[in-house]
């Protein structure tokens, strides 16, 4: 509520507005006074001719030099001083005009004199004994000289004064009430100039300042209760999300949401005015339909609401609630309350504008690792395709109780290893191979539990909370699990003794998709969910800023690439995360995918598929196009072991002048590289395709090949093997492709 001024306040103030007509009036008076001692050496008897034009020059000088003093010298603090000076000079004037000439007319003097003081003194302690005198003069000359009618002009002055005292005490009341609204103002400017220099303000924390606002704006206006509501468009409702009430946290603190059908009016109101001022909310048109419900649970009486917009559009609304009866609301408070809301506006769009800020540049130092972490992985899978196939021959070719055999196997075995890592690297950049499907979620959770308390001796109880009539979403079941996994190791090692997989469906609309990892070119609306929640130690802000970082990690013998394949995933399938984590507090990830438009529920084994593999292929020829030499000698010794003969092309280039000569009728199979260092691989395989269209081709890749092969059109007898692969999923590829 705004601060009611002091007494030193008030004096200054009503100073203040008696200076301001100290040079009018001084002017007037010299003008008035001038005019009235040419009249009396006119019209007046030489009797009393020289003495009153005498005291009217004199009076009209005095009034001239105050005039001339006032506006070289002026105080406003002597304003009240110098007109009672003036009112003073025509009281002496006017006594002793009387006294001169005690004629009843001349008491019309008196009443213009006290009229004129009731306008223009406006302190008590000069007014009322200035209008003493006047009246005193009037009563004691009629007592010393005889005036007639008397009693009459007495009456006349009693009127006069009693006109004079509302004319004063209602002047005075205005200035007060101007000073009262100037100070209201003030504090209004006040608070307004502090909550735009919050340091919050600009930042992606926009749920402090808006906490400010609703307490500075309710403790302003002295009103009960204040409240930020925002607008979410996708549910056609308001939902709180900052309050403050006077008693202090409740019940009536509790979040909770406004729909437009249960409150059209105000939805209506709330998108045309400015401000809904009304001063009984139980009877206004916009806010009566809040009855026997919000309004009679918090016990509002009245309610001044201002909408928050950006551009026009409805972003939410701020709510200044009182009780205790009806309450009119002034327009400073409503120009105030619509100030508020334009910073709540500006505090969202900080947020908004700040987050975006920060996720373009996290999308870009992400983006470049991701190339990075891309073109490392696929040459590091070239190489490790020439190590895990020669590592595989030369343990072919020693028994099982050779020297060297357990050391070829620990090559083996740490090339895998490699290879795994470079495949969740290729996740992470976005280019691992990927097979989405209609997916059942509620299936996938119980395999992944399944697994999981099979299979790792660090399981803990994990409990199952599967949702109900939860839609099939788009997703890569093998990948799912696999993250779900490392999830599950992740949550042991943080301390975890409980862990619960939940699945279900939510909907997300814009301040729920803000608040996701990965949130680009991702729709508000219905998604699937399969989360992970556990009791464990949990994050600070800064490290869980940080865990989809590649190479990022908190582990002494971690790699910091399994949440980082997990968020490169996402972004292939067009799907977010959701983070919810506190130290002490456990941490709950939840992974969301679209819907998927498949209706069809077919319980897939995820984790363990068993493939029908069709008879090997005839022994044959097989033309390999591939740039890397360690590659091709590798491809050379595994088809010679099987009984396959090999014509071996390294670029575009070579192919080019070999091609038209190429009797390719005499190829069992083609092998092509996607990347060649000449081409792309797809336009080799259309060249081939052009010369023999029922040639099978095999294209191999440190990428996914998916989005390549879907550029080829034509996919029959076409198969995609990725680096590094063994002997035997190259023999099966080809049994696969040639069938």
């Amino acid at each position: 509520m705004a601060v009611q001024p002091t007494p030193q306040d008030t004096e200054l103030a009503l100073a203040r507005t008696s200076a301001e007509i100290v040079p009018s009036a001084a002017l007037v008076l010299t003008a008035l006074y001038a005019a009235i001692a040419l009249g009396h050496w006119l019209l007046l008897p030489a009797t009393v001719r020289e003495p009153l034009v005498v005291l009217a020059l004199g009076t009209a000088f005095l009034c001239g030099a105050l005039a001339l003093l006032w506006h070289r010298h002026g105080r406003d603090r002597l304003g009240h001083r110098a007109v009672a000076a003036m009112a003073l000079l025509a009281g002496i004037n006017t006594a002793v005009h009387l006294w001169l000439q005690p004629l009843a007319q001349n008491a019309t003097n008196h009443t213009i004199l006290l009229l004129g003081l009731g306008l223009l003194v406006t302190t008590r302690r000069w007014f009322y004994p200035l209008a003493g005198l006047a009246l005193g003069s009037w009563f004691a000359i009629g007592e010393i000289r005889t005036v007639a009618d008397m009693g009459f002009w007495s009456w006349q002055l009693v009127f006069a004064a009693t006109v004079a005292v509302i004319a004063h005490e209602q002047r005075r009341r205005t200035v007060r009430a101007g000073m009262a609204r100037e100070s209201m103002l003030r504090q209004h400017a006040e608070v307004l100039q502090t909550l735009m220099h919050a340091p919050e303000l600009g930042t992606d924390r926009s749920e402090a300042v808006l906490e400010r606002i609703v307490a500075d704006g309710a403790r302003t206006l002295g009103a009960a209760r204040a409240g930020i509501w925002r607008f979410d468009a996708s549910a056609n409702a308001i939902d709180s999300v900052a309050q403050y009430d006077e008693l202090g946290p409740g019940p009536a603190q509790l979040a909770r949401r406004l729909t437009r059908e249960e409150a059209p009016q105000y939805f209506a109101a709330l998108e045309t005015e400015r401000t809904i001022a009304a001063e009984d909310a139980h009877q206004h048109a916009a806010t009566r339909e809040l009855r026997g419900g919000y309004l009679d649970e918090l016990r509002v009486d009245a309610l001044l609401d201002s909408p928050i917009l950006v551009d026009g559009s409805l972003l939410g609304v701020l709510c200044i609630e009182h009780r205790g009866g009806e309450r009119r609301w002034t327009l400073e408070e409503q120009s105030f309350a619509a100030s508020l809301a334009s910073l709540a506006a500006l505090a969202i769009q900080s947020e908004e504008r700040a987050r975006l800020e920060r996720r373009t540049q996290t999308a870009e130092r992400l983006e470049s690792l991701g190339l990075l972490a891309g073109g490392v992985a696929h040459d590091f899978n070239n190489l490790l395709t020439a190590v895990l196939g020669n590592a595989e021959l030369a343990a072919s070719q020693l028994g099982q109780e050779h020297p060297v055999r357990a050391d070829v196997d620990g090559i083996i075995d740490a090339a895998a290893r490699a290879a795994d890592l470079a495949r969740q690297m290729l996740a992470y950049s976005g280019r691992a191979a990927f097979v989405t499907q209609a997916v059942d979620m509620n299936h996938v959770a119980r395999e992944l539990v399944e697994s999981w308390t099979r299979n790792d001796p660090r399981s803990r109880p994990t409990e199952i909370d599967l949702g109900d009539d939860v839609p099939l979403a788009d997703a890569d079941p093998i990948q799912v699990v696999q993250i779900l996994l490392n999830l599950l190791g992740n949550a042991v090692e943080a301390g975890a003794e409980s862990i619960v997989v939940r699945t279900g469906r939510v909907t997300l609309d814009e301040r729920a998709l803000a608040r996701c990892v990965v949130a680009d070119g991702v729709d508000p609306g219905d998604y699937v969910f399969i989360e992970a929640e556990d009791d464990g130690d949990g994050m600070d802000a800064e490290t869980a800023e940080r865990i989809f970082e590649p190479f990022f990690t908190t582990k002494r013998l971690g790699h910091g690439l399994g949440l980082a394949a997990a968020l490169g995933m996402m972004r292939v399938h067009g799907g977010t995360i959701e983070l919810e984590t506190a130290p002490g507090c456990g941490t709950r990830l939840r992974f969301l995918f679209r819907l998927s438009a498949g209706v069809e529920r077919v319980a897939v084994p995820y984790l363990h598929k068993e493939k029908h593999m069709p008879a090997p292929m005839e022994a044959g020829n097989i033309l390999v196009v591939e740039d890397e030499p360690l590659v091709r000698s590798l491809l050379g010794n595994f088809l010679k072991k099987a009984g396959h003969s090999m014509d071996a092309i390294g670029d575009c280039a070579d192919l080019a002048r070999r091609l038209d000569v190429m009797q390719l009728h005499t190829f069992n199979a083609a092998m092509v590289d996607l990347t060649l260092p000449d081409g792309d691989g797809i336009d080799v395989v259309r060249q081939l395709r052009e010369k023999r269209a029922d040639l099978p081709v095999v294209v191999m890749s440190g990428y996914d090949g998916t989005q390549a092969l879907a550029r080829l059109g034509n996919t029959d007898r076409v198969e995609f093997l990725s680096k590094p692969f063994t002997k035997r999923q190259l023999l099966e590829t080809l049994d696969q492709v040639t069938a």
